[in-house]
């Protein structure tokens, strides 16, 4: 458990199974692995290039994916406890993401920091046949991220929150 302090997981290194809150933070960095790290309330995870963060489980803290930072081949999940995927180059991110449809007060975000706002900003979603997972489109008309929705998603759910514009960037939440 990380409370208060950091953990740095540097190349060739593995963590297994930390749980992070309070004010805890775990650095990944490149060559480092974190394999099921759970993010609670006040916790932040950030994984820098060449890093990789499996299977996390986003349980009301934060999952930083800076450029070229990895969530390997397993789902990011989110708790009914939300919490906040951050995604500092979602253009090219390749993770999935689970279970995005925390409970109404709860605060689940997506944060696109490098979708810059437009009035030409859309949000569509494609659902898969098996109604199991989807893709999310982001656009602006020039930068565009598709992210892979796991879980039984419905496009009613997903029109119901909120995006967030300002004058830096898009995140995807539920409105409270």
């Amino acid at each position: 458990m990380v409370q208060g302090g950091t953990e740095y997981i540097e190349a060739a290194g593995t963590a297994y199974f930390t749980s992070v809150g309070g004010s805890g933070k775990v650095v990944v960095s490149a060559g480092g692995i974190a394999s099921g790290t759970q993010v609670n309330a006040g916790g932040l995870e950030t994984v820098l290039s060449g890093g990789i963060a499996s299977s996390t489980t986003i349980n009301g803290g934060t999952l930083e994916v800076a450029s070229g930072g990895s969530t390997g081949s397993d789902a990011v999940t989110f708790t009914n406890a939300g919490g906040i995927l951050q995604l500092d180059d979602s253009q090219h991110f390749h993770g999935l993401v689970a279970d995005f449809a925390s409970p109404s007060g709860v605060t689940e975000k997506i944060d696109l920091r490098d979708i810059s706002f437009s009035n030409k900003t859309k949000v569509s979603f494609t659902e898969a046949q098996n109604h199991l997972s989807g893709t999310l489109t982001v656009t602006n008309g020039t930068q565009t991220a598709s992210l892979t929705l796991l879980g039984p998603i419905q496009w009613s759910v997903l029109r119901d929150m909120a995006m967030d514009m300002d004058m830096r960037r898009c995140s995807l939440g539920r409105r409270n």
